[in-house]
């Protein structure tokens, strides 16, 4: 649906598959996890770790 002035509203209807817990360490920071954005959550979460070859 396009709303004044010239923008786009979604609505979307989510499934949690899994509960979204802080590991122990980073409640300590949660600033850090608030201001991240989602991709970095998305590449930390599914993407392996890079030792350097």
């Amino acid at each position: 649906m396009l709303v004044p002035p010239l923008s786009w509203r979604y609505s979307a209807t989510l499934e949690l598959w899994e509960r979204p817990l802080i590991l122990a360490p980073w409640g300590n920071y949660p600033e850090w996890i608030v201001g991240s954005s989602l991709l970095d959550l998305a590449l930390n979460k599914e993407w392996p770790k890079h030792d350097g070859d």
